[in-house]
């Protein structure tokens, strides 16, 4: 690994690897030091290519370190839509992209929601029996000041649709017609509509119709009001005092 840096390629990152003839495990507790932004070297960008050489050499394991959060406990929430960034600046053809990291991009779609999702519940449990829509910003600060919700900080990084990260974090649809680019926020909004057709059974939404602005408005409200929980949840005090490498024994199978 010596002389890899931010600036290494992804195949020179690649050949790195193979060289050490490490077990997997070793090469994935290695990623995980690389990253780890308090007992490792938390370097995110070589982090991030690593993780995507990886990926190409072990899918479901990687897919597995997604569904089990691992992100968010070496680093932080904001490293899936970054590597998202990384996968989208990647000189490849669209259809080549897609057929290599779409399952990947789907895992980190559904990682997200369901993280927002288990979040938002928490927040509703909380100001029940009112519901989240009957506050407004500032009154939903007031009523939860000083519960200390466990919630985490996806809500923080859920991207906007005003930020330059909806065009840079697209991905695509599949159409009669070809791959289509969709941008970020209806990407992740698509996955979670549905519809009841002609027969009255629910189906996915459309490919051909575009995410109505109001679900969108809703989806944007709604992590504002997971920002006012975070910002006023106190800090909790951390006793590990190393990387805990644990997780890989029950996500990585020999």
């Amino acid at each position: 690994m010596y002389g890899l840096n931010r600036d290494s390629s992804l195949f020179s990152i690649k050949c790195e690897l193979l060289k050490l003839e490490i077990r997997k495990k070793d090469l994935f507790k290695l990623w995980m030091y690389k990253r780890d932004k308090n007992y490792g070297d938390g370097e995110k960008l070589l982090s991030y290519k690593i993780f995507l050489v990886l990926y190409d050499l072990y899918p479901e394991c990687c897919l597995k370190i997604v569904e089990n959060k691992v992100f968010s406990k070496i680093g932080y929430w904001k490293d899936i839509f970054l590597i998202w960034k990384l996968i989208n600046s990647l000189e490849m053809s669209d259809l080549d992209k897609y057929d290599r990291y779409n399952k990947l991009i789907v895992c980190f779609r559904k990682t997200i929601l369901t993280q927002r999702y288990e979040d938002l519940k928490k927040l509703a449990y909380v100001v029940s029996p009112n519901k989240l829509d009957d506050f407004t910003h500032d009154e939903l600060g007031d009523h939860i000041k000083g519960l200390n919700l466990d919630i985490s900080n996806i809500g923080k990084y859920c991207v906007r649709e005003t930020s330059a990260l909806n065009k840079d974090l697209y991905w695509y649809l599949v159409t009669p017609d070809g791959l289509k680019k969709e941008y970020h926020v209806s990407y992740i909004i698509r996955h979670s509509l549905k519809l009841k057709n002609q027969e009255s059974c629910i189906v996915d939404y459309p490919i051909d119709s575009k995410v109505p602005h109001n679900i969108k408005k809703i989806y944007r409200i709604l992590n504002a009001k997971l920002n006012i929980a975070l910002n006023i949840k106190e800090s909790k005090i951390g006793y590990q005092n190393s990387i805990d490498y644990s997780i890989l024994d029950t996500i990585l199978k020999e």
